[in-house]
């Protein structure tokens, strides 16, 4: 098949809708972690479990947003540092889309939410850190060339025993006890890299696990989270002890055992879903605009503001008017990018990437120039 065709074949859907329930969880954990009430710290209720129990939604999204990434980028055996920054240049454009969009909305919504800060952290959204996701995405992709090379050569032999490795220290360790341990408290571009580790190697050396092992390490992941949330939300409903309240649902934090194998288990699951919906494709392209939509920093203040969890939490409908929200916010961002993507389909997307190759072919032309061995670098 040439690789004209190959572009033109459509995507599994199985993955796309994945990616779908994925951002929903993200939006539906930001609703309650951003707002400006927490439900979670609320007394012993079956709502107050509810809650505890969505947050983790968001954690798990992260995980399966970028193994999806993960999953097809351990089909390049031989990935180049030019193929890494030909990603980032065409992730870069959606971002600065709506990076300085939302920047100019903002001015003409409302100026005094827009400071000086603010626009220098819209104008360099990845060294600035406005989005956490796509900044260490991008440092992932600046890395993986070299990773991909590197755990090839390992061999599974090695690869296997780093995988333990971490396994025991990050899994395990990190993973299961409350707090952070070998500096492993927050997700950033060093947890994907220990993700992509993993999954390379299942990708790459394993048997393929069927539907029924993702399904039981869903159920498992649930069950160890729910059991010591309810465990912790217990102790603090009878001691009143705020050691007891602040390990509630810690077990759906940051790259947790919990939230990793859960994610796991959705991509295998999704990995024997094998059916094509060009709704769902449609609606997967536009899962990244949603993330960068609500999850702006002035948009995250307005939601949480608009969407104040206490306006409605004495309601016997609290937990679904939550969830109703995240929906209401992901089709709103949803609509918001169709006239983006339609501007796309018409001048970029015929030819992606058009101008990096341009830009591409010119360094490596002042690159020879200056010395010849920097085009072998660069490619």
């Amino acid at each position: 098949m040439t690789k004209s065709a190959l572009q033109r074949e459509p995507r599994s859907s199985g993955f796309e809708l994945l990616r779908i329930i994925a951002m929903l969880m993200i939006v539906l954990h930001h609703h309650i972690l951003h707002n400006q009430f927490n439900p979670v710290g609320t007394g012993w209720s079956l709502k107050q479990l509810a809650y505890v129990f969505m947050v983790p939604g968001g954690k798990i999204g992260v995980v399966i947003f970028f193994g999806i990434s993960a999953w097809f980028l351990c089909e390049s055996r031989s990935p180049t540092v030019k193929s890494s920054l030909k990603r980032i240049w065409i992730l870069e454009r959606e971002v600065l889309f709506y990076s300085i969009g939302l920047m100019t909305f903002y001015c003409i919504y409302n100026r005094e939410k827009i400071s000086l800060h603010g626009v220098i952290v819209t104008l360099f959204p990845v060294t600035r850190d406005t989005w956490w996701y796509i900044t260490s995405y991008v440092l992932f992709l600046l890395f993986y060339p070299f990773i991909n090379e590197s755990l090839h050569k390992l061999g599974r032999s090695m690869h296997g025993k780093l995988c333990l490795v971490i396994a025991v220290i990050w899994l395990v360790v990190y993973g299961l006890l409350p707090g952070p341990y070998f500096d492993f408290e927050y997700t950033n571009f060093l947890a994907f890299i220990y993700l992509y580790i993993l999954i390379a190697y299942y990708r790459w050396y394993m048997t393929e696990f069927s539907s029924a092992v993702g399904w039981l390490l869903i159920a498992l992941g649930t069950l160890i989270f729910g059991a010591a949330s309810i465990a912790c939300d217990f102790l603090y409903y009878k001691t009143g002890a705020s050691f007891n309240q602040s390990r509630i649902g810690y077990l759906g934090g940051d790259c947790k055992l919990p939230t990793i194998i859960i994610g796991f288990g959705a991509l295998i699951i999704a990995s024997h879903q094998h059916f094509v919906s060009a709704a769902i494709n449609y609606i997967a392209g536009s899962t990244l605009a949603v993330y960068l939509i609500h999850d702006y920093p002035t948009t995250r203040t307005l939601l949480a503001s608009v969407f104040n969890i206490a306006k409605f939490y004495d309601s016997g409908w609290a937990v679904l008017l939550s969830v109703g929200i995240a929906l209401l916010i992901f089709l709103a961002c949803i609509c918001i990018d169709i006239p983006r993507r339609a501007i796309w389909r018409v001048r970029l997307d015929k030819q992606p990437g058009k101008l990096f190759e341009v830009a591409y072919t010119q360094l490596e032309k002042v690159g020879r120039r200056l010395n010849p061995a920097f085009t072998r670098f660069i490619r």
